[in-house]
């Protein structure tokens, strides 16, 4: 509906399985503990100044999560909360 279709292709798998990159944006819905252990994969198929966005993590543990990416040379440039979950935005 945007014109965009030819511009964006979308791609499912775990950083491991992912082949080329990096990529300009990446978007991830899992929980906190499996984001926290594949950060460094998750970092290194994004590009210099890409955008990262992490869903699926609970309010408890959104600092944990934040900590971890900062920690990894990105900055937090948004955070939404809806109920018990919070979706973080990185730029690196």
């Amino acid at each position: 509906m945007n014109g965009l279709s030819g511009r964006i292709h979308l791609l499912r798998a775990s950083p491991e399985e992912l082949r080329g990159g990096p990529f300009d944006a990446v978007i991830s819905n899992i929980q906190s503990m499996p984001l926290i252990r594949m950060s460094d994969a998750i970092v290194s198929k994004l590009r210099d100044e890409g955008r990262l966005a992490l869903s699926g993590i609970l309010v408890e543990q959104a600092d944990e999560v934040c900590a971890e990416y900062e920690k990894k040379g990105l900055r937090l440039t948004g955070k939404k909360t809806a109920g018990e979950w919070v979706l973080l935005a990185f730029r690196k």
